[in-house]
């Protein structure tokens, strides 16, 4: 190839050097031609041509090299050439955007609200979800190695499998072993309200109590200090010492040595983590004590480490890259499945598996409010559509004003690709425009989300980080994309003779597109507001269900120590009692009662008999074992739950008697009179307890149930089981008076007990949580409704007013030819209502095809009810009659002559 000359390109690449240029053949010709004009040298100097061109190539050098540079050299010339030209273009389209844009301020305005209302809306459910589902722990080394682990439970009361984190430390010490050295486990128990001092003034925060391995496991780094060792942690002989967030250090101004209270506890600041971490839950904690710190009990006499009862621990895995998890599941499996064996009541069929360190994301039942974040999600994705659609149509409407601006430049022989890149930049730079308001309104709405849909959890970031801005700009260059390129398509090809003419700009094809906008827009709202509608009767139908309880006249009263005496059981059961003597007849109080535990906050299981028959078995077709709970003879006035038949028992010592509700009396005796049966409890050779009474069925652990529960009454003052004491007060008053009675029990309790703690609480504040999901669901989806349905109103309007603009000279013909006012505006908002009642029942569609997303959120009511759909399509249509009928008032006004004066 050294001594090759090169040839001429052919000539049909030469023609097509006018779409682009041709490295190749430019390459060649510029060789030969420099060889040619040596060789015309040579030969005038009188070599022979042969001789002359081999010489000439021998002169030259390897012709392959040098072609191979000279290409290399064109092609950096190349690019950067087209590089300056992309720079200079896209300079040239943003000095022209902002220059228009600039004449057109209330365009500009309406454009960036609409879309910033629909990008505002996602970014600020992008934070919640964001943080829920996928943001890693801050803080955290290779959080893709961090797992949690889930056990499945089998057998369970109702049958029901459930996965769940927490177990106990038993079983903690089980996986441990069963995974040797393929994962390290930790252990970890949360304690949301812990006390930073002394009395109830005293801040709290987030504490955590861990093994030695947390932060191991969690690859935490310690930026003074250090973690805690094994002999701080050894369980039994608990050292106070704690490590603690930057944060927390910051605001309590306290580091490494200095002192800490923590529930009672003095502490020794060893540490002060870095890295912004804050633990692996949701929760921002501040606080890490050794887990052997920890007083909890078991209730059953045993520590809770050696317990088996005790379900309240968290476990987090650090996987090796080398093994494999499925195997690792396995091997864990089979250690539990082989303990399960050996326990009388064992759930031989329980497993366990790792799941994703984000516990929404894992094979656990997920928060209601966390589920109806993510259909708000989608519902936000739907705002935007509208608004989206709704600024296609006042962009094919500017488009129409522009028509003349957009005809000379197409005359001017501006290309099409150039003029549909022109007003698509427009589009962009609005939407980046919203995309910055949106972000305001991510941090905002981000803020507010935390607190309506988790309002306990402690939160330790802001809502917008480096994720969020990139997911709003993204969201907003694609927003603007897609509004702007069907616009610029349209408007890059506009019908000079049609305007020269002075007809008007609308066309066919324009209006069909408008209308299908407008049935767009009007399909989403219906849905939208279906959907708000079921959630309202929902949270109605909720607030009517009868839990047995008057739960709004209820409070609980409960004495806390941050240091427990040893007799603080017997201390705790005489302060209630003397609490209960005192409030007797005080003013405002209506009824004062003792249980051991606070009506749907605690109950207990035990062995009962009738007949020699164990209730157990008697009840095993039925899905739940029956309950009891430990309350003193006025616990039935007080709390509102009404006696059926039979009586209440009395609190004469001696006197063994039991109270049961409907459903046990049902599944028990079989439809016969339970009046008067013997029940023994524990054993069946123990005295007999007598049933005096049926009380009506009240629920036993949430608002909404879905299946009945056995439950039976036992006299605290004469309990069969042994170890029982009154847990708290209940106080019955009215609505009204509830503060001051509040006030009045804690003044009480506090002087009867001056080292203890009272802590009061509402039942109203107790069910809270199970009213949440429905109230957010009301309260959200409406809002987002009535957003679509604005966003949707605007769009209408806009859409006629913009067609009767372009329109004005068939209006004014149809005014010279006679119509009335009242002809046209019937003809107007005929056309508008045509597309809305299209986009109706494309709405209805969308709805009886969704439903089923929103089924299990709602209560009471079904997801396609004929009537709210129905409710909603008129309101729709009433609106858009509403939104329709100015400017078709406009239209019906037109003015003949100037119909005369255009022709």
């Amino acid at each position: 190839m050294n001594g090759a000359f090169p040839k001429r390109a052919p000539s049909w690449r030469r023609y097509l050097r006018f779409w682009r240029r041709d490295v190749h053949a430019d390459t060649d010709d510029e060789i030969r031609l420099h060889l040619e004009s040596r060789v015309a040298d040579l030969v005038a100097g009188g070599l022979p041509r042969e001789e002359a061109r081999t010489q000439a190539i021998e002169e030259f050098g390897d012709v392959d090299d040098v072609r191979r540079e000279l290409r290399m050299i064109d092609r950096g010339i190349e690019r950067r050439q087209s590089h300056r030209d992309v720079l200079g273009a896209l300079r040239d389209d943003l000095r022209y955007t902002v220059r228009s844009l600039a004449r057109s301020r209330g365009f500009v305005i309406m454009v960036v609200t609409t879309m910033a209302l629909g990008l505002g809306l996602n970014a600020a459910m992008f934070t919640f979800i964001d943080e829920v589902f996928f943001r890693p722990p801050a803080g955290v080394k290779d959080p893709g190695t961090v797992r949690r682990v889930w056990m499945t439970h089998y057998r369970t009361a109702d049958d029901k499998p459930f996965a769940a984190t927490h177990t106990n430390y038993v079983t903690y010490q089980i996986l441990q072993d069963a995974t040797s050295h393929d994962a390290e486990l930790a252990v970890y128990l949360t304690d949301d309200a812990a006390r930073l001092g002394h009395g109830e003034s005293a801040p709290t925060a987030v504490a955590a109590y861990t093994t030695t391995n947390y932060a191991h496991v969690l690859g935490v780094r310690v930026a003074r200090g250090r973690w805690f060792a094994d002999a701080e942690n050894r369980l039994g002989a608990p050292t106070p010492v704690s490590v603690l967030s930057e944060a927390l250090a910051q605001r309590q101004h306290v580091d490494v040595g200095s002192k800490l209270l923590v529930d009672g506890a003095v502490t020794t600041v060893i540490g002060v983590v870095g890295g912004g971490f804050r633990g692996p839950d949701l929760d921002a904690v501040g606080v890490w004590l050794p887990i052997a710190m920890d007083t909890a009990k078991a209730g059953d006499g045993i520590a809770w480490w050696q317990s088996r009862n005790g379900y309240g621990l968290s476990l987090i895995s650090r996987v090796a890259t080398t093994a494999d998890e499925s195997v690792l599941a396995q091997r864990m499996t089979a250690a539990l499945q082989a303990d399960q064996r050996t326990q009388k009541y064992g759930d031989t069929l329980e497993t366990a598996s790792f799941g994703p360190v984000n516990e929404a994301r894992g094979p656990g039942e997920r928060e209601a409010t966390v589920t109806v974040a993510t259909r708000l999600a989608v519902v936000a994705a739907i705002v935007l559509i509208i608004a989206c659609a709704n600024v296609i149509n006042l962009l094919l409407a500017r488009a129409v004003l522009r028509r003349r601006e957009l005809s000379i430049r197409v005359a001017l022989g501006i290309a099409r690709t150039r003029l549909i890149r022109l007003i698509t930049a427009e589009t962009v730079v609005l939407a980046l425009l919203a995309g910055g308001a949106a972000l305001v309104a991510a941090y905002w709405g981000g803020t507010l989300l935390r607190v309506l849909l988790l309002p306990d959890t402690h939160w330790g970031e802001s809502p917008v980080s480096w994720r969020v801005v990139a997911f709003t700009l993204g969201a907003s260059v694609a927003a603007g994309i897609v509004v702007g390129v069907v616009p610029a398509i349209r408007a890059s090809a506009p019908s000079m003779s049609n305007f020269l003419r002075g007809g008007d700009a609308t066309t066919r094809h324009s209006s069909r597109l408008r209308a299908t906008l407008v049935g767009v827009q009007s399909a989403f709202a219906l849905a939208l507001l279906v959907m708000s509608l079921l959630f309202v009767a929902s949270l109605r139908n909720v607030g009517r269900v009868d839990i047995g309880y008057d739960a709004q006249r209820l409070v609980f009263a409960q004495l806390r120590f941050e240091q427990p005496p040893p007799n603080a059981k017997t201390i705790r059961d005489h302060a209630y009692r003397e609490l209960a003597r005192e409030l007797t007849g005080a003013p405002g109080v209506e009824g004062i009662a003792l249980a051991g535990f606070p009506p749907m906050r605690g109950f207990s299981v035990a062995q009962a008999f009738v007949n020699g028959d164990s209730i157990m078995r008697l009840v095993a077709d039925h899905e739940d074992f029956p309950t009891f709970s430990a309350v003193s003879a006025t616990y039935f006035r007080t709390v509102g739950t009404r006696l059926v038949r039979g009586r209440i028992f009395t609190d004469q010592p001696g006197a063994n008697e039991v109270v049961i509700d409907e459903h046990m009396a049902r599944v028990v005796w079989h439809g016969a009179d339970p009046i008067g049966q013997c029940m023994r409890f524990q054993k069946p050779t123990n005295p007999c307890y007598t049933v005096v009474g049926v009380v009506r069925d009240a629920h036993r652990d949430h608002v909404i149930e879905s299946d009945e529960r056995a439950q039976y009454y036992l006299p605290i003052d004469n309990m069969p089981i042994v170890g029982w004491s009154a847990g708290t007060v209940i106080i019955r008053a009215e609505p009204a008076m509830m503060p001051p009675v509040m006030r009045d029990v804690h003044d009480r309790l506090q002087r009867i007990v001056p080292s203890g703690e009272a802590s009061l609480k509402r039942m109203s504040e107790y069910l809270e949580p199970d009213y949440r999901p429905f109230r957010l669901g009301a309260t959200l989806f409406t809002a987002f409704g009535v957003l679509a349905l604005i966003v949707t109103l605007v769009g209408i309007y806009s859409t006629v007013a913009y067609g009767v603009e372009q329109r004005t000279r068939e209006f004014s013909v149809r005014a010279a030819l006679g119509a009335t006012t009242r002809d046209v505006v019937r003809l107007v908002v005929g056309q508008e209502l045509r597309a809305v009642c299209v986009g109706l029942l494309a709405g209805a569609a969308i709805v009886i095809a969704g439903g089923r997303f929103v089924a299990s959120l709602l209560y009471g009511i079904q997801p396609t009810d004929p009537r709210v759909m129905a409710a909603v399509a008129v309101l729709l249509l009433l609106a858009a009659i509403a939104a329709s009928l100015g400017p078709a008032w406009r239209a019906g006004r037109a003015d003949p002559v100037n119909a005369l004066k255009s022709e």
